[in-house]
């Protein structure tokens, strides 16, 4: 279907051939580059970022790449050798804009270079300030056609528009709120039973023990949840835990069962292995909220769950955050969020091994050190924990491995260990 207006059409559905055209159409029609249009012919980040910043703090807009001065030529866009474009602009504007805006980015190929690529990004204006983050001068506005930095009494209209809309803003969803009313873990009552007989609801109960995750966007999204995105979604959770994919693969479903959920808003996919006891929830709703939850006790032979993992602990938490970035980025979520993780180990003791931590559940090579993480005594038990983490695009990215730790470590401090993350740094960053 064709696009009428490029500035509030659905850009989601529309062919590559139908944005190279609303494109040329929009360039050649004459209208003025003004507050909401800017057409660039390069891609230059440390110029173009600061355009998105002015954008987003002004009236919202397009910014429209590969397009010549004089708007009758379409050389487009050199596209990098090793990522998607899409992603790539995507990425630059997330990890340099802070906070990260509204925005969407569309490519196609250029009508003059087909090798080469049109893109069009579209800045959503927010009660926020936005600043960009590299060089001496972080807040841009828009003046008639051009960007240029905040004087001081647009710096003081920006903060007070700000104020206002705070007072209108909304209560942020709750990321451990529950998707459906059954995502918790069960567990066998009797491990001794026959795997057919283990994985009959009356024969499980609901486990105490559980990490669980959950993480809202910053930008909240509107997906269309379909067969398509289900499967992406279960791929993704099979690439971020590979040995789970490699006991899949062999098992052919003996000890290994799936189970989908789906309802209007929200899909879950349930693992459950019966040999070791084991279960997982991952789920996803429209608004791009993903939650996570995992079993943590543990036994060795047949004896009784009493074990959790502090190596588990932050395979899990390295794997949520892998999944929630690689799933985002294909649901063309790119920007930060909210997250919480609880963890419950009631009657639960850390299953040390040779002066290590080595891993329950899961076959990885990672062995964290006691001296790595150092069990602080005191006068009562505690079996609960929690942690929070705002993180930014660049957290769930290229400092995801940070984020696993300044998680790790708030769930330990509840439960009364201490981390030394020099050590702990170390181990983590063996993790994909």
């Amino acid at each position: 279907m064709p696009i009428g207006n490029l500035f509030i059409d659905d850009l989601t559905t529309a062919t590559q051939a139908d944005l190279a055209q609303a494109v040329v159409t929009l360039a050649r029609s004459g209208v003025e580059e003004k507050f909401r249009l800017d057409f660039k012919e390069t891609w230059a980040p440390e110029k173009q970022c600061p355009d998105v910043v002015a954008m987003a703090n002004s009236y919202g807009g397009l910014l429209i790449l590969g397009v010549s001065d004089d708007r009758q030529r379409f050389p487009g866009i050199v596209r990098p050798a090793n990522s998607d474009l899409k992603t790539q602009v995507a990425s630059t504007i997330a990890a340099r804009i802070a906070p990260i805006p509204i925005f969407e980015v569309h490519t196609c190929p250029a009508p003059d270079d087909r090798t080469k690529a049109l893109a069009v990004i579209r800045v959503t204006a927010q009660p926020r300030v936005h600043m960009y983050l590299r060089g001496d001068r972080p807040v841009y506005v828009r003046n008639e056609d051009g960007t240029v930095p905040a004087s001081a009494p647009q710096l003081q209209h920006l903060l007070e528009r700000v104020r206002n809309a705070e007072l209108q803003i909304p209560p942020a969803p709750d990321p451990l709120a529950e998707i459906a009313s059954d995502f918790y873990i069960t567990k066998a009552k009797d491990v001794n039973d026959r795997p057919a007989k283990r994985q009959v609801l009356e024969n499980r109960q609901r486990s105490g023990n559980a990490l669980t995750i959950g993480i809202v966007p910053d930008r909240l999204a509107n997906l269309a949840i379909d067969g398509t995105l289900e499967q992406r979604f279960k791929e993704a959770i099979l690439r971020v835990y590979p040995c789970l994919a490699q006991r899949r693969s062999v098992d052919l479903g003996q000890t290994l069962l799936e189970y989908d959920d789906r309802r209007r808003t929200w899909f879950s996919y349930r693992y459950r292995d019966l040999d070791r006891d084991h279960e997982i929830i991952w789920a996803f709703n429209v608004q791009g909220t993903v939650q996570c939850a995992f079993e943590v006790a543990g036994r060795l032979g047949n004896g009784n769950a009493n074990l959790w993992s502090i190596s588990d602990l932050f395979v899990n938490l390295n794997g949520s955050l892998l999944l929630v970035n690689e799933f985002w980025r294909y649901a063309g979520i790119f920007s930060g969020g909210q997250l919480a993780a609880t963890l419950q180990v009631s009657g639960l003791v850390p299953f040390v091994n040779a002066g290590n931590y080595p891993p329950l559940f899961y076959d990885v090579l990672m062995e964290i050190p006691q001296q790595a993480i150092r069990h602080l005594y005191g006068p009562y038990s505690i079996s609960s924990a929690a942690a929070g983490l705002f993180c930014r695009y660049d957290d769930l990215h290229a400092r995801r491995h940070e984020s696993v730790i300044a998680l790790g470590s708030g769930l330990l401090r509840d439960l009364r260990f201490g981390a030394e993350t020099d050590l702990l740094r170390a181990v983590i960053a063996r993790l994909p």
